[in-house]
């Protein structure tokens, strides 16, 4: 119990995020000519950008006192 409720550094859960974001968006963006067309040409370049922003926005933004 105490174990889970410990913070990892604030940088590595929105980079790890926004990797996995961005390979969904991109698995779900290449693979778009399949089935549910639509909701994967609007959801695979959507979830390709927002896993990106996660990612940039720590190494560009960095706060003075982190929480």
């Amino acid at each position: 119990m105490e174990e889970c409720c410990k913070k990892p550094p604030a940088n590595r859960p929105s980079f790890l995020q926004g990797l996995m974001l961005l390979l969904v968006g991109t698995y779900l963006f290449l693979t778009a000519l399949g089935f549910s067309i639509a909701i994967q040409l609007f959801l695979g370049p959507f979830l390709m950008l927002y896993g990106l922003y996660l990612m940039l926005k720590k190494s560009w933004y960095q706060p003075s006192n982190p929480e």
